[in-house]
């Protein structure tokens, strides 16, 4: 069977109240219909109408217009698209690690993972220590201590690391709590950092 263009045009009108839906067909080509009806020929076109429900019709009428208006945007405009995907930079200023020793700082391997230690009054000293991972500026850090009554009893010096902006994988740092502070002071305290005048982190412990 030869095959043909069908282009449908969608026309309304009101007949008797009702909206009447005209779909004109040109046709391209002489075909043969399965019972041997013959369509008009190509220079000529014929007209299927249907009558329905205002809202009926409208709503098909808007779906159709929907549904060719997705396939335009998909099929037939493709670079009307474009897409920019941002990698998002790595997090800087990473805590990997708070805690609280009784052992020099000094003496500890900081490529290995930190814990805390057991702390009493008996100790001549505990330190706050902290890993911090990918800084890229400089920081400015100072240690709150705060007492089992919630006194703050001793803020650190403000302690500057990378002044030169560098990149640094990691940098370790501390502060020491002098036995004087807690010796008669058992209970639980608290430890608050800040950088840059900000908090950075905070870590509960207790003094036995």
């Amino acid at each position: 069977m030869p095959s043909i263009t069908l282009n449908l045009y969608l026309h309304k009108r009101f007949v008797s109240g009702r909206l009447l839906y005209e779909a004109t067909i040109p046709v391209s080509s002489r075909f043969l219909m399965r019972q041997c009806a013959t369509l008009p020929s190509a220079d000529k076109s014929f007209t299927m109408a249907t009558m329905a429900p205002t809202s009926i019709c409208l709503y098909k009428l808007r779906a159709g217009i929907l549904a060719l208006a997705v396939a335009t945007i998909l099929f037939c405009t493709p670079s009307c698209f474009s897409f920019r995907i941002t990698v998002p930079p790595d997090p800087e200023c990473v805590v990997s690690a708070l805690a609280i020793v009784h052992s020099e700082p000094a003496a500890m391997d900081f490529e290995k993972p930190i814990s805390d230690e057991p702390v009493t009054a008996a100790d001549p000293a505990v330190y706050s220590l902290i890993k911090v991972l990918q800084v890229s500026k400089p920081l400015k850090l100072q240690w709150h201590w705060y007492s089992p009554d919630n006194q703050l009893i001793r803020r650190s010096k403000t302690v500057e690391i990378n002044a030169k902006g560098k990149y640094l994988a990691y940098f370790a740092a501390w502060d020491t709590l002098p036995q004087s502070y807690y010796s008669e002071k058992k209970g639980g305290w608290t430890v608050v950092i800040t950088a840059d005048g900000s908090f950075l982190s905070k870590k509960e412990f207790a003094v036995n």
